[in-house]
């Protein structure tokens, strides 16, 4: 008899794979996409097979293979949307950018996010697409550079809307770079011009100023007033802010100022650390202060950074500029800097002019009832709460008068 031996084992060479052993997902995906590609129809089934492998494996794919993809499926005619649309929204710019520039109808909430994420190459592939949804020209305008905004702006088939202009003029590059080709396509109205005084040019706070003159006079004659209406705050308030003025840094006076008109921090903080002064100028003078007490608070919080000459020039504004005029600013700048904290209450000029009606049908021997401005709440801000404020305020009070009224000896 025989013995048979048992045939040998067979192994793979060494370093090769078995067919058997799993393939990695992300090496899976790129072979099923090179196949995918390679051919230009597919039938319904391959398309959703390739569909549901994409979408679960696409979360586990290195980007090296998402930008492969990105290149081989942006153009062709049978990929799945929903996997052009994943890609689309990416993360890294490389993959999201074929597809943003050659994709059609890709849902507003992608561009958004895009558009948020940036860089501004990115942001400028979505301005220059076809159709633009309202929120994405939105986003752009907030996050894009001058180089964007520019795009848009010269692009025929856009219509600026009110909201998306306020956010070109409250942009730090506003008054410069686009500014000029944003105002040649969209001339600022009166409102505009009042209500974001704080971000415009030397000429256009020229119109702003004439234009609130003219409202107030036109108030005036509409309610048949025939004096000058003049500011509404209790001299208590006057009182706190000249204290505040006085005591060491700008912090006291601007939590009181923000308390007095309403308006936002970020906003009295640029006014008091930033602009020329003609804005703070505008609300003291809306307040009711004398030009004696307002030089003295100009001198106080500019005069670390601007020259008496130009402190001189705020002075003559102070002094042009009508009680009306500058409570009609202040209430346009409430509108627009803090609208959604102010729909249900009583501007200062309207309070005022109420004031003024109640005062001239009132008998000469009754005390008038003084109207009640919505600036004079009893609650004060956290700046006066402390007891800290309330000692700088007592040992401080007027500390440099002397010094303020010598450098305002103009003459």
């Amino acid at each position: 008899m025989f013995r048979t031996s048992s045939p040998p084992a067979i192994h793979p060479p060494s370093g090769s794979r078995s067919p058997l052993e799993v393939t990695e997902p992300s090496e899976l995906l790129k072979s099923a996409t090179e196949l995918f590609a390679a051919r230009a129809n597919h039938t319904q089934h391959e398309v959703t097979i390739f569909r549901e492998l994409a979408m679960n494996l696409l979360p586990q794919t290195p980007v090296e293979v998402r930008r492969t993809m990105a290149k081989r499926l942006m153009s062709h005619p049978t990929a799945p949307r929903d996997v052009l649309l994943a890609l689309a929204g990416d993360t890294d710019t490389a993959v999201s950018f074929p597809l943003l520039r050659n994709m059609d109808h890709i849902p507003t909430q992608i561009l958004v996010e895009q558009a948020e994420r940036g860089p501004d190459s990115l942001r400028r592939t979505i301005a220059e697409r076809h159709e633009l949804a309202p929120d994405v020209i939105d986003t752009l305008m907030r996050h894009s550079g001058t180089g964007v905004i520019e795009i848009l702006l010269l692009r025929s088939d856009l219509r600026l809307t009110e909201s998306q202009i306020d956010t070109l003029l409250k942009r730090p590059d506003g008054k410069s770079g686009f500014g000029q080709l944003m105002r040649n396509r969209a001339p600022l109205s009166d409102s505009q011009l009042m209500g974001h005084f704080l971000h415009l040019s030397a000429p256009e706070r020229n119109q702003a100023l004439a234009a609130a003159e003219l409202l107030s006079l036109t108030e005036m004659a509409r309610k048949g007033l025939t004096r000058p209406i003049r500011p509404v705050f209790k001299s208590s308030v006057l009182t706190i802010l000249r204290e505040c003025a006085m005591a060491p840094g700008p912090e006291l006076f601007t939590a009181e100022l923000c308390y007095a008109l309403r308006l936002p921090r970020p906003f009295v903080q640029r006014i008091i650390s930033a602009d020329d002064g003609q804005t703070l100028a505008i609300g003291l003078k809306a307040i009711g202060f004398e030009v004696e007490d307002a030089s003295r608070i100009l001198v106080r919080m500019l005069g670390d950074r601007m020259p008496l000459s130009e402190i001189k020039g705020l002075l003559r504004l102070y002094a042009r500029v009508s009680h009306g005029a500058a409570m009609t600013l202040v209430d346009r700048w409430i509108g627009v800097e803090a609208p959604d904290k102010n729909l249900h209450r009583k501007g200062i000029a309207e309070a005022a002019v109420e004031e003024a009606i109640s005062a001239a049908t009132t008998n000469a021997e009754t005390k008038p009832a003084r109207v009640a401005s919505p600036y004079q709440e009893t609650s004060r801000p956290a700046a006066r709460q402390a007891g800290s404020s309330e000692r700088d305020r007592k040992e401080h009070p007027w500390k440099e008068i002397a010094e303020i009224e010598n450098l305002l000896k103009f003459g």
